[in-house]
Formats: C-alpha cells, sequence, structure tokens
C-alpha cells in the first residue's frame, strides 16, 4: 500500500470512526440490530462511511493508536485484528515514515506496521515529531502484542508446553 493510499484510508475511515465513537446511547428496542462497534480488548471494529469495516487499537487513554486497512466484512477485519496481534509483537514489523506535507507546513510524523508477508495490517494516526511517532511504536507493541488469545501467543504457549513435556519425559527416562 503506498503512502498516497494509507493517507487516503485514514481520510475515508476517521470521520466514520469519529461518527460512531461519539454516538449518545440510545434506549434498546427489541428488535434493534446490534452496533456496529464492538470492543475486544484494546481493538474495536467499526464500519466506515465506505461500507468497509475497520479495526483499531486504543491505548489504555482510549486514543486510536493504529488503524486497519478496510475490510468487505467484519470476518476480515476480525482476521486483520489478529494478524496486527502477531505482527506487533516484532518492532521490525514498524517503519516510520515522514508525512508528505504542504510547503511551509511543520513535518510530520506516522507509523506503518507489517505482517511477516509484508502486507500493511495497520497505520498510525500522525504524529509531530519522530519521536512521538516512536512513542506509539511502543504503545501498539505494548496493548497489541501479547493481547489475550494472539494467535501467536497461543502458539508460543502451546510451544513451551510441548517443549516442558519432552524435557521432563526425557528427565523420567534418563532416570528410569
Amino acid at each position: 500500500m503506498n503512502k498516497f493510499a494509507i493517507l487516503l484510508a485514514l481520510a475515508v475511515a476517521a470521520p466514520a470512526f469519529a461518527d460512531a465513537t461519539q454516538q449518545k446511547p440510545t434506549q434498546k428496542k427489541p428488535a434493534q440490530k446490534k452496533p456496529v462497534l464492538q470492543k475486544s480488548g484494546g481493538f474495536e471494529l467499526f464500519a466506515g462511511e465506505d461500507k468497509q469495516f475497520y479495526a483499531c487499537l486504543r491505548a489504555a487513554n482510549r486514543q486510536v493508536i493504529l488503524l486497519s486497512e478496510g475490510y468487505s466484512d467484519k470476518g476480515g477485519a476480525q482476521k486483520g485484528i489478529e494478524a496486527i496481534k502477531t505482527a506487533s509483537c516484532e518492532k521490525s514489523h514498524f517503519k516510520i515514515s515522514r508525512a508528505v506535507t504542504q510547503k511551509g507546513t511543520p513535518a510530520r510524523w506516522y507509523f506503518v506496521l507489517k505482517a511477516e508477508n509484508h502486507e500493511t495490517v495497520g497505520v498510525s494516526e500522525l504524529y509531530n515529531s519522530r519521536q512521538g511517532a516512536e512513542k506509539g511504536v511502543a504503545s501498539v507493541m505494548a496493548n497489541g502484542c501479547g493481547s489475550k488469545g494472539s494467535a501467536a501467543q497461543q502458539g508460543a504457549a502451546q510451544q513451551n508446553q510441548a517443549s516442558q513435556t519432552d524435557q521432563a519425559n526425557q528427565a523420567n527416562q534418563q532416570g528410569e
């Protein structure tokens, strides 16, 4: 995904996300559909004005720190969350870049999170400094990586458990 497409996706999704998160609570009616906004730990799913589904990652202070690409269905966006959970564990999956700005305007920075297959799985907000973007990367790593139920975490736990079982079996065989 090139820089223009990333910035365009942010421009399309951001207003829809702001509208979705600022809706006032209404009385529930029995026949009413469930709201589009769903929370999954620090992750939220929402539908943009372009009818695409997006996932965002929020920090503990509820600020959006990462926005996914658009998906045609909720299932795709949920898989996107899993991809973010996995990719955010490795600092090498993040790339900090300077945003294209108009002449005479201050520089802005953002970062892109890429999966193992080098596909973009998330883009940050704009930061006023590179240091701000670096802090954003650290926040995504802290809030995204190791989220309960991530595929990477489950796989690591299974490997660790298998390794411990193998070690215990070897110790028992040596003791016999």
